[in-house]
């Protein structure tokens, strides 16, 4: 588990995605593992980061939600994308390498591995939201 942690970490603290779309990354992510341990604990990471509750909703819809700047739309899709098919395609990883550069593509693609993965850690061994203090 310490190694898991550690990577969490370093996938989360050692990248050169905006805060902002870091969290719509990770929160569509959760929506679409259906996986509402990590939807809940990222609401309160993606209001520290900056996003309105709308935007924070919005990643429950995906790209097409109402009042998503083109950025938005386009790391939602990315995620999408990857989600479905498990990679980017031409025109998407073009579009995303021309506008982040391809170290940051990098990280948004192993972002979004690092959190399909602790999804289905976490849907798996049926992980509950803890109670509030």
């Amino acid at each position: 588990a310490a190694t898991f942690i550690a990577y969490s970490e370093s996938i989360r603290r050692e990248h050169d995605i905006p805060p902002k779309l870091l969290e719509l990354m990770i929160l569509r992510v959760g929506h679409r593992c259906s996986a509402p341990y990590e939807v809940h604990h990222h609401k309160r990471l993606a209001r520290q980061a900056g996003l309105s509750d709308a935007e924070i909703d919005a990643t429950a819809t995906g790209p097409q939600a109402a009042g998503l700047d083109d950025a938005q739309r386009f790391v939602l899709t990315l995620v999408d994308e990857l989600v479905d098919a498990r990679t980017l395609s031409q025109p998407n990883f073009d579009a995303a390498v021309a506008a982040y550069g391809i170290r940051t593509v990098a990280d948004m693609v192993l972002l979004v591995g690092f959190y399909t993965m602790a999804c289905m850690f976490l849907n798996s061994f049926a992980v509950d939201i803890e109670p509030p203090a």
